[in-house]
């Protein structure tokens, strides 16, 4: 599968309802999220555990660049996450743990998530799939769109995923 995305910092404001309701965006749902990171050679491989909900299995492979970027991934859904966490852990090692709140909005094919990541702060996140329906440059139209109505600049935008701005946080500490 295939997406476009974005990210960026983005604290939750009144403003936030206004915007969302402005373009008929509707709420899907709100998470909260475990994501384990193993530390593998190519892309990225995580467990999510969400709350009440099957985990998952997804890597991803994503060029990190501040603009709009491609994102191809696979998912599988995961009944008993310890045991895969456990393989992947004796065979990868645990590269690090993310946790967060996230809410769930869809406009179109694009998914909009506002996130409150443990250490980091508040994020907004614009995953637009690609499919027979929605091409690339219909995709990359709605999320640039949705950063006008956002008012969020290319210079705003985050090149790294989760992962990387923990890991470097954690780096500046010591």
């Amino acid at each position: 599968m295939k997406n476009l995305e974005i990210k960026a910092r983005y604290p939750w404001t009144d403003k936030v309802v206004d915007i969302l309701i402005g373009i008929d965006a509707q709420f899907k749902t709100v998470e909260i999220q475990t994501d384990t990171y193993f530390d593998v050679n190519n892309g990225r491989i995580k467990i999510r555990e969400r709350y009440g909900k099957d985990a998952e299995m997804i890597q991803y492979f994503r060029e990190d660049k501040a603009d709009i970027k491609e994102c191809s991934f696979s998912l599988v859904h995961v009944k008993n996450p310890e045991s895969v966490k456990t393989i992947l852990t004796r065979e990868h090692g645990i590269r690090e743990v993310i946790q967060k709140h996230r809410e769930v909005w869809n406009w179109h094919n694009v998914r909009i998530h506002f996130d409150r990541v443990k250490k980091l702060g508040e994020f907004i996140e614009f995953e637009a799939g690609i499919d027979g329906d929605n091409s690339e440059e219909i995709s990359e139209n709605r999320i640039r769109e949705l950063m006008i109505k956002f008012d969020i600049k290319t210079h705003n935008l985050i090149e790294q995923s989760y992962i990387d701005l923990l890991e470097s946080l954690e780096r500046s500490q010591r």
